[in-house]
Parts: structure tokens; C-alpha cells; sequence
């Protein structure tokens, strides 16, 4: 029995689509351990090692040690990707500090270099 160029087609193109959904989801981004508990998942984190973390007050505390300031960049593009909007930054010797907001979350990302130790520290609050 021979079925019909139509059914092949829209066959063809539900497996597609299936095999498709099985590859991406093998993609998604795990949160790293350690993070707060009800630490908001709109936030975006690093899937790096989680250093310290806290939850009092409103305001959630993540400190994650990445690789280096690639990694540290790559942190801020992840939130401005996401939606939220940078309205404030503080550059020094030591370090860089950027407020952000989206909704009803304010988020202040600091980044910290020592030596070889490269850190990107969140405040959270929404």
C-alpha cells in the first residue's frame, strides 16, 4: 500500500520536528548546585561552582567562581538576553558593578578578580 505525497509529507515533517525536540532537550541549562532556596529561576546564573549563597530579607545572594572574564561577560549578556535592562554601572581597578532590571526584579551583578580568581557575585531582589 502506497500512501499519498501528503500523509509522507506531513509524516516526514512530524519526525523532523520530534527528533528535533529530542536533540534540544539534551541543551537545556541545568542550574548549578548551591543556589538559594526559591533563588527566582528568570535569573539567569553561571553553571559554574556555586561558592556562597543565601536567602534573607527578600534578597538572594549567589557568589560563583567562572574561568575569567570572558566568563564574567558572558554572565551580564545571559541577563541583558533574558530581558533585563542595565541602568547603572561602577567600573575600578578591582572589579565592576551593574544594576539591572526587569520587572519585578533588580538584580546587581559584581564581578571580582584576584589574581587568578575570577568571581561573579548577584544580588536579588523581586
Amino acid at each position: 500500500m502506497r500512501f499519498p505525497n501528503t500523509f509522507r509529507r506531513s509524516f516526514a515533517v512530524t519526525m523532523a520536528g520530534a527528533l528535533l525536540a529530542v536533540a534540544l532537550a539534551g541543551c537545556v541549562t541545568t542550574p548549578p548546585r548551591g543556589l538559594p532556596s526559591g533563588f527566582p529561576t528568570q535569573v539567569p546564573v553561571p553553571s559554574e561552582s556555586v561558592i556562597a549563597s543565601s536567602h534573607d530579607d527578600g534578597t538572594w545572594r549567589l557568589t560563583v567562581g567562572v574561568d575569567d572574564t570572558a566568563a564574567q561577560r558572558k554572565a551580564l549578556k545571559e541577563l541583558t538576553d533574558h530581558g533585563f535592562e542595565v541602568i547603572g554601572t561602577i567600573r575600578s581597578k578591582t572589579g565592576s558593578v551593574y544594576s539591572l532590571v526587569k520587572g519585578e526584579y533588580k538584580v546587581r551583578v559584581e564581578f571580582t578578580r584576584t589574581d587568578d580568581d575570577f568571581r561573579v557575585t548577584f544580588g536579588v531582589a523581586g
